[in-house]
């Protein structure tokens, strides 16, 4: 299966490349009152209302510095779509189902790949969706 990967701080993460809707920079988005602290706000995308979280604060870590280069990465999930703001994007790879193993220690992670010189934490975008549906 291919999987599009991107990464947060040190670490590499993935989502099926059948979930992403496209890669984009940095846009403005527009606050929500009362939001939880990892919603940044709401964009448009392809003509839907999408909200957008930091998966930096969504995931514990520091605050990144973001700029215009900032990228979010359009997520489709089966509850609608989100927006994903990531470090860095890197590039689709191909994964076997023997370079998985499953990940029993986190919500949001359903799988770790072994991919050349790095693990890939394999997102659960419903779990995302999910956190931010209820935030």
């Amino acid at each position: 299966m291919y999987y599009l990967s991107f990464r947060l701080a040190h670490q590499w993460y993935g989502t099926h490349v059948d979930n992403v809707i496209e890669v984009m920079q940095m846009v403005y988005l527009s606050k929500v009152p009362a939001a939880s602290p990892d919603v940044l706000g709401v964009m448009s995308m392809r003509e839907m209302v999408v909200p957008v979280i930091d998966l930096r604060i969504r995931f514990g870590l520091p605050d990144p510095v973001l700029d215009l280069s900032t990228p979010i990465i359009g997520i489709r999930t089966s509850h609608g779509a989100i927006g994903l703001v990531v470090d860095d994007v890197d590039d689709v790879h191909l994964i076997a189902d023997d370079m998985l193993q499953v990940d029993h220690e986190s919500s949001y992670v359903t799988h770790i790949a072994t991919l050349d010189d790095r693990l890939i934490m394999l997102l659960d975008v419903k779990q995302l969706h999910h956190e931010q549906a209820q935030s």
